[in-house]
C-alpha cells in the first residue's frame, strides 16, 4: 500500500483536496478540475507523481474571446498532456488525449488559460486519468 496523495485543487472555488490514488488491479482514479475563462494562468490543477494515462478538458461554457486557447502539461513542457491544437475552446465538447506520462517526481500539472482578446465566457473542467 502506498502513501501517496495527490492535490486536486478546484480553480473555480480554490477548494483544495486529497485524493487517494487507486489501488491498482487494473482500477483508474480521476482528478477532475473546474476553470473559468478568468482564473489566473498557468494554474495548478494537481500535485502528482505517477503515471497520467490519459487527459480531457470537457468545456461547458465556450470561449468568447478572439484566439482563445488552452493546453495542459508541466513547467519544463506546457502541453505535455494536451496540446492547444487538441482543443477548440469555442465550442462545447469533450476533447481528450491520450498521451500516458510518467512523472517520477512530485511535479506540478499546470492548466495553460488563454481566454482569447475581449474575452466575457468561457468555462469547463479538466480531467487526469491516473
Amino acid at each position: 500500500m502506498s502513501n501517496l496523495k495527490l492535490l486536486a485543487i478546484d480553480l473555480v472555488t480554490n477548494r483544495r483536496q486529497f485524493v487517494d490514488p487507486g489501488s491498482g488491479g487494473g482500477a483508474t482514479d480521476r482528478i477532475k478540475v473546474a476553470f473559468a475563462y478568468g482564473d489566473a494562468s498557468p494554474a495548478v490543477i494537481a500535485t502528482f507523481t505517477g503515471l497520467v494515462l490519459a487527459t480531457a478538458i470537457v468545456i461547458t461554457v465556450p470561449f468568447d474571446g478572439v484566439g482563445a486557447s488552452l493546453q495542459v502539461g508541466d513547467a519544463a513542457v506546457s502541453d505535455r498532456l494536451l496540446l492547444t491544437a487538441q482543443v477548440d475552446p469555442t465550442t462545447v465538447a469533450t476533447y481528450e488525449a491520450d498521451r500516458p506520462y510518467t512523472y517520477s517526481s512530485e511535479t506540478q500539472i499546470l492548466l495553460t488559460i488563454n481566454p482569447g482578446s475581449g474575452a466575457t465566457q468561457g468555462a469547463g473542467y479538466v480531467v487526469l486519468e491516473v
